[in-house]
């Protein structure tokens, strides 16, 4: 079975920009770096939350997607109406087959 078979959602990428105000302060804004990037989102078990925390981050749910996605741990993925805070993002084992995202859902 190929990797493309299983990333039945879509999700988009964002980026946090800096732009200039008026007065010459710094504006935050969120923008799209990727959208309709083929992935599939689960929700983490108890135990692996646990298992994250021990590293001082808390996950809720992992993003699988194909490697050479551009995320980095300062971006936020929107899927399904909710918006995600990426934590920390993995290639398993080094092999470039694909990139595991874990992400905290907001509230």
């Amino acid at each position: 079975m190929s990797l493309g078979a299983i990333l039945t959602g879509t999700c988009t990428i964002q980026r946090v920009t800096n732009t200039q105000d008026a007065i010459g302060g710094t504006v935050e804004a969120w923008a799209p770096k990727s959208a309709n990037v083929p992935c599939l989102v689960r929700q983490l078990s108890a135990q692996e939350r646990l298992g994250v925390g021990r590293e001082m981050l808390v996950s809720t749910h992992r993003l699988y997607c194909e490697a050479g996605v551009d995320v980095t741990a300062k971006d936020r993925v929107i899927y399904g109406g909710y918006t995600y805070d990426v934590q920390s993002v993995y290639n398993p084992d080094d092999l470039n087959r694909h990139i595991e995202v874990d992400m905290t859902r907001r509230v």
